[in-house]
């Protein structure tokens, strides 16, 4: 597995890294240069920021602990537990994973700019029937959350909408494509 800074990888579509990685108590900040997938699994207890506008997808063996922070377009392969110990494309932890829209983005630890990339879009990829269990905090205007895989999508975590211009919306790729709503929606406190 990998241990430290990883750097640029490679500017070109289709990276994919297979290697374990390991943050260790350091937030780990990717930022691709184009679609990038991680195959490996991503290991450490300082959580995860994703930056930028390009495609991140994300696969089921994580067990990374700390907070998830996304923006832009991320993707991922299997079911989103949130019991603490089974391994999935957003690790052990239970808090929230917060996704940022067009018009609230963080600010980029590596280099100071702001990331504002359009939309905040999360979708999985996985066939068959994918449970999402985690909470999900939306922030700004532009949320999408989306199912490419054939079969049906059931997001039962808490859905809270933070921002008064939060704005979501569900899209499904395929006519085949499912999603279903178990988990409460609660929208901001004015």
């Amino acid at each position: 597995g990998y241990t430290g800074t990883l750097g640029t990888v490679n500017s070109l579509p289709g990276n994919i890294i297979s290697s374990n990685l390991n943050f260790g108590t350091q937030m780990a900040s990717i930022l691709p240069p184009s679609a990038l997938s991680i195959t490996g699994a991503i290991y450490g207890s300082g959580g995860i920021t994703k930056l930028g506008g390009r495609t991140l997808v994300l696969y089921s063996g994580n067990k990374y602990t700390g907070r998830t922070y996304l923006t832009g377009f991320t993707r991922f392969v299997g079911n989103v537990w949130a019991d603490g110990f089974t391994p999935n494309p957003f690790g052990l932890d239970l808090s929230p994973i917060t996704i940022y829209g067009g018009n609230a983005s963080p600010v980029n630890p590596i280099n100071g700019s702001y990331n504002g990339t359009g939309y905040g879009q999360l979708g999985s990829d996985s066939p068959g029937t994918t449970n999402f269990n985690r909470q999900l905090e939306l922030r700004g205007d532009r949320i999408l959350l989306r199912s490419f895989g054939d079969g049906t999508l059931l997001w039962n975590g808490t859905i809270s909408l933070l921002d008064p211009q939060t704005s979501l919306t569900f899209l499904s790729s395929k006519a085949t494509a499912h999603q279903v709503v178990n988990g409460p929606i609660f929208g901001p406190v004015l």
